[in-house]
């Protein structure tokens, strides 16, 4: 039995034998595969821990120990370097390790590939992170060379950015900003770089005037980044160092104005970023970028700024920055283009046929803001009810008005006259209009004209017409007028109804140039009041040529009231208003004109109301008012410089004749003292301007007597 068990036992020994002797061949590598996984992420240059390592595999993924295979590491993607041994080859276990590798390059995501000649490659993906600060520099080169006021703060704020070796920004570096030169002060000194590698400071204010240092240094770097500047003195006001004269409303400013920043001596400052503010002093508006920053050099321009609204006349650029003394630009702003007009008189009037208005058309010439512009082309013209425009051209004056010499309406029909800008077609205009008066309605003068005028003349006689029509409101009897020519009273024949009082106008040589300028006077009158129906009123052709226009008005205007009776129907048996007719102290005893002549200051007066010229010989003396005491005044003997007021005494006298006045329409006048009277060597005689007539008396009623 013993044996038999032996026997078996070898019979198995020999089987397995055989089995062994027939065991299959080892697998070959079909690929490499990592053993562990790579790190995320990766500093700059620093080892990749753990150490890569890779494996054999055979196509069945079971590990293949096979020494001697080369493995390599390639960089896939991304912008860096691989530092170490690139390559290795398999242990005995099939096994390839990689030791102290580091990725140095562009920070961002790459991948290593391991490879090995035949196989099937493994790859792994990672982050490759900014390493450690190696280098320092200044971010802008213009910081570092900068300019500014004394104790006041640079332009450009001291920064540095920090790079690795690879160049990338490095977050987080620890930074100190130090003052080593000029004192001063800098904020956030101790700081660290941000997520771009730059740390910087808020501010960097520099110390007293002179050469300041600021240097920046970086934990773990040796070299440091230096900031050099220079303080000027302080900058202490604002000073304009351009000319601007005049300007026009809705024009930009040119030369655009320039301000600078001056030291407490007057010398230029070089401050950047500093703020100027300019203003308008004076009225109007100012457009444009009216706040500007500083440059480098201290300095400021204001290229676009226009001045609106109602901005004419002087005015004033104020610059101001906050802490400094202002400085101010002085202009003359002129209007803009004209732009529209608006009426400047009454635009509904009522005058009698053939007859001119009490205010000529007047329009306001205004440019867009409605400021008045001068020196505007205006043009008057009839729409509707025939008539004439007198001086329908004129130019606006310096108050923007352009005002037609007069307005003579026409004979029937709705009256209308417009005035517009000569230059602008179809612009709006303004229209005036009126109503023809019924004869009758009031008193009326009619002027005849027995010598052509231009329009320029015949605006003027018409002014002083409505002047005495202002001041004599009522209406007298109308009067048929039937007579064979007189020679001193123009000779000319009349036939026809006069209401209320006609006045031929000729203009003839009288006596040379320097005598006499004019004459006038009553040629006939009503029996009933003794008040004129006809007068002449005659210019001298020489002195006329020699006489300005205000002149003319004066002299015409006194004339018609020498017609009306002033001074020429005194004398009349039936009225006797004056006393002591050619003695050295004549006067007038109406009551109305006594009265007007308190009014004005006369109660002071030491002689007898009111006092009658007796100087200038006969035309002149007992048929005007005295000069030495009335001064200016319209009907004195004399033509004197400056305006002749229409007194409320001449107004009341021309009551005491019989009119029905408005002594409110009288000018404003007062008896000035003695020294401050008009004298005869101040002005220019009239002359004998009273016509020496006696007036025809024609029926119209019961002769008046006192």
């Amino acid at each position: 039995m013993k044996l038999v068990r032996i026997s078996s036992t070898l019979a198995v020994c020999a089987a397995l034998w055989a089995c062994s002797s027939k065991k299959a061949a080892p697998e070959a590598p079909a690929a490499v595969k990592l053993v562990s996984a790579l790190p995320a992420s990766v500093s700059n240059g620093a080892p990749l821990e753990p150490a890569p390592a890779v494996r054999l595999v055979a196509a069945t993924g079971s590990a293949v120990r096979r020494r001697g295979v080369t493995v390599s590491i390639a960089i896939v993607g991304g912008e860096a370097t691989l530092r170490g041994t690139a390559s290795a080859t398999t242990d005995v276990e099939g096994v390839a390790r990689f030791p102290g590798l580091s990725l140095v390059g562009r920070a961002g995501p790459l991948a290593l590939e391991f490879s090995s000649p035949g196989l099937g490659a493994a790859e792994s993906g990672l982050q490759l992170t900014p390493g450690v600060a190696v280098a320092v520099q200044a971010v802008s080169v213009s910081g570092t060379q900068q300019t500014a006021p004394e104790l006041t703060e640079v332009a450009v704020a001291p920064s540095i950015e920090v790079r690795d070796s690879g160049g990338n920004p490095v977050p987080g570096a620890a930074v100190t900003f130090s003052v080593i030169a000029g004192g001063g002060s800098v904020s956030s000194a101790a700081t660290a770089t941000g997520d771009d590698g730059v740390a910087r400071v808020q501010r960097w204010v520099l110390g007293n005037a002179g050469p300041q240092r600021l240097e920046a240094r970086v934990d773990g770097v040796s070299a440091a980044v230096v900031f050099d500047a220079t303080a000027s003195p302080a900058p202490v006001a604002v000073t304009v160092t351009t000319s601007l004269s005049a300007a026009q409303v809705r024009v930009v400013l040119s030369p655009a104005p320039v301000v600078a920043l001056v030291n407490a001596s007057g010398a230029s400052t070089p401050a950047a970023g500093l703020p100027i503010t300019v203003s308008l002093v004076g009225g109007g508006s100012l457009e444009g970028t009216t706040t500007q920053l500083t440059d480098a050099a201290g300095r400021v321009e204001f290229p676009d700024l226009m001045l609106t609204g109602r901005a004419t006349g002087a005015r004033q650029l104020a610059f101001s920055s906050p802490g400094l003394t202002a400085a101010t630009l002085a202009v003359t702003v002129a209007p803009g283009p004209a732009a529209s007009v608006a009426a400047a008189s009454a635009v509904d009037q009522s005058a009698g046929a053939s007859q001119g208005v009490e205010a000529p058309p007047a329009v306001l010439v205004m440019d867009l803001d409605g400021n008045t512009v001068p020196g505007a082309p205006v043009q008057f013209g009839v729409v509707s009810g025939g008539g004439r425009v007198l001086g329908a051209a004129q130019v606006s004056d310096a108050d923007g008005v352009a005002r037609a010499a007069g307005w003579v309406l026409g004979t029937s029909g709705a009256q209308e006259v417009a005035g517009k800008l000569r230059d602008m077609t179809g612009s709006d205009g303004a229209t005036f209009r009126a109503t023809l008066r019924d004869p009758g309605e009031r008193f009326d003068v009619r002027m005849r004209l027995l010598s052509p005028v231009n329009d320029a003349l015949f605006a003027l006689l018409d002014r002083a017409r409505v002047r005495v029509e202002q001041v004599v409101r009522g209406e007298l009897s109308n009067i048929w007028l039937s007579t064979a020519p007189l020679y001193y009273c123009g000779n000319v024949g009349m036939a026809e109804t006069i209401d209320d009082l006609l006045v031929l106008v000729e203009i003839a040589p009288v006596d040379g140039w320097g005598g006499i300028l004019a004459q006038a006077g009553p040629c006939f009158i009503r029996t009933s009041n003794r008040l004129p129906v006809m007068g002449i009123l005659r210019l001298d052709s020489d002195d006329l040529q020699t006489m300005a226009d205000d002149e003319i008005r004066t002299v015409m205007t006194h004339e018609l009231l020498h017609v009306l009776g002033f001074g020429t129907m005194w004398q009349d048996p039936y009225v006797r208003l004056l006393t002591s007719a050619g003695t050295s102290d004549p006067f007038f005893v109406g009551a109305g004109a006594q009265s007007g002549f308190v009014d004005e200051g006369g109660w002071n007066y030491s002689g007898l109301p009111v006092p009658v010229e007796s100087l200038g010989g006969a035309g002149t003396a007992d048929s005007h008012w005295r000069m030495s005491v009335f001064g200016e005044e319209l009907m004195i003997g004399w033509l004197v410089s400056g305006a002749q007021a229409l007194s409320r005494t001449t107004v009341m006298s021309l009551g005491d004749l019989g009119y029905q006045v408005d002594a409110a329409r009288a000018d404003p006048f007062r008896i000035v003292p003695a020294a401050r009277r008009a004298t005869p060597d101040r002005g220019r005689g009239i002359g004998a301007d009273v016509v020496p007539i006696e007036p025809v008396e024609v029926d119209d009623g019961p002769t008046r007597r006192r």
